[in-house]
């Protein structure tokens, strides 16, 4: 997972759209399993889930994750951090739209709307 994170969404490819399970306001990796990455396999049963917020190509939010032991993102190892991911994601994106937070100009970075200031951290 951490290559995937760093070579191919980071430097190779960015994070696109295709990489990413929809998870409520949230999404999640690995990758759905008809995307075929040449980089990496996540065979079909891949033990963990990242969960994230894809704010564009080239801004991933991550947050935290688990071990699967369940069919259902909200049951087993990762029913709380599958909660948590969608309530950051939640008051980010409430964040950007109530314009209390923007992402700059290279979109690598979240920054205050008035000080354009980058956060180093949300919540």
């Amino acid at each position: 997972m951490a290559t995937f994170l760093s070579v191919t969404i980071g430097t190779k490819r960015g994070a696109l759209n295709d990489f990413f399970r929809e998870e409520q306001q949230a999404q999640a990796l690995p990758p759905p399993l008809r995307i075929e990455i040449e980089e990496v396999d996540f065979g079909r049963d891949f033990p963990l889930r990242l969960y994230c917020l894809r704010l564009s190509r080239s801004c991933l939010v991550l947050f935290n994750g688990g071990e699967k032991t369940s069919d259902s993102a909200q049951d087993g190892e990762t029913s709380i951090p599958f909660r948590q991911a969608n309530e950051f994601a939640k008051k980010i994106l409430e964040a950007l739209n109530q314009k209390q937070i923007k992402r700059c100009s290279k979109e690598r970075q979240i920054l205050d709307y008035y000080t354009s200031q980058p956060y180093l951290e949300l919540f």
